[in-house]
């Protein structure tokens, strides 16, 4: 006979907790974060970037760089929670509930996860999310080189000073360090080994030009190992009164564009991108306004 499932608050005693749209516990003993999921099946943002990048204009991976937004969901399946993101490219906008599924079915879903569940209480389930958020998941280590980058573990860990929770949102933000597999970091690029010049060693190597020869030796104290820092958020979606906007090719952004399975024949099923938008409540000012000077 199965054994009785810890609730949240038995499986989370003496952790700091973080409450907020989706309320994080941090246990300070093993260095590790859970996250505990009040709402299964409603979708809402999961959006990441670099909080602090290379400095390298040639590589990229810069500090505030954008990594994308996913509308997912959480999924539950026995003891099993798996995150879910959904196909936004092909819809479709009938009216019948079956038409929609059958668009749904058509196309392939991502899980982007699965969480054992390890306690649950009043309609929330707890999940160690330490693995989740302690990797690279936005694919920094990719663009490394020269050399075969790859994240240490034992390098890496939570930013506590910028993960938190909200009434909206909840935000998480990781310490990763990657490391040279090839051993040597790179330093056949050009870029200058940073620090003091080694006994018998002539010039500060790279010479002219060092700190732009577009290696990760050219930007990092030690090109073995280099240490990054990436950001998530867990947003809340906009309600149904939000007005999608059609997108201006004027504005500069690039619009987010789907086929409708749904669209009447001799009309095009590739519907006009909608624009990206910053969501507002109507009627709040978001930031200090003066006249414009003619």
């Amino acid at each position: 006979m199965p054994g009785r499932v810890q609730t949240v608050e038995e499986r989370t005693a003496g952790m700091q907790e973080l409450d907020g749209y989706f309320p994080l516990y941090w246990d300070d003993r093993t260095g590790s974060l859970w996250l505990s999921v009040p709402r299964v099946g409603v979708d809402f943002l999961y959006a990441g970037g670099l909080a602090a990048g290379l400095g390298s204009n040639d590589i990229g991976l810069d500090r505030g760089q954008e990594g994308g937004g996913r509308i997912v969901r959480f999924e539950r399946v026995g003891p099993r929670l798996m995150l879910v993101q959904g196909n936004q490219s092909f819809r479709s906008s009938s009216v019948n509930p079956a038409e929609r599924k059958s668009v749904e079915d058509s196309f392939a879903k991502s899980i982007l996860w699965g969480f054992t569940i390890e306690a649950e209480s009043n309609g929330q389930v707890l999940v160690d999310a330490t693995d989740f958020f302690l990797r690279d998941n936005l694919g920094a280590g990719n663009s490394l080189r020269p050399g075969a980058y790859r994240l240490d573990r034992t390098r890496s860990a939570f930013y506590m000073a910028r993960t938190s929770a909200f009434l909206k949102n909840s935000e998480i933000e990781v310490t990763l360090t990657f490391t040279n597999e090839a051993g040597g970091g790179g330093r056949g690029g050009g870029g200058p080994s940073q620090g003091p010049t080694q006994i018998g060693v002539a010039g500060g190597g790279g010479g002219r030009g060092g700190l732009t020869s577009g290696t990760v030796a050219s930007v990092t104290p030690s090109p073995e190992a280099v240490t990054l820092r990436e950001h998530f958020s867990f947003v809340e979606l906009p309600d149904d009164k939000f007005q999608v906007r059609a997108d201006d090719p004027r504005a500069g952004y690039t619009g987010l564009e789907y086929m409708d399975y749904s669209t009447p024949i001799g009309e095009p099923m590739v519907k006009p991108p909608h624009s990206n938008q910053f969501w507002t409540k109507p009627g709040r000012r978001t930031f200090a306004t003066r006249p414009i000077r003619t």
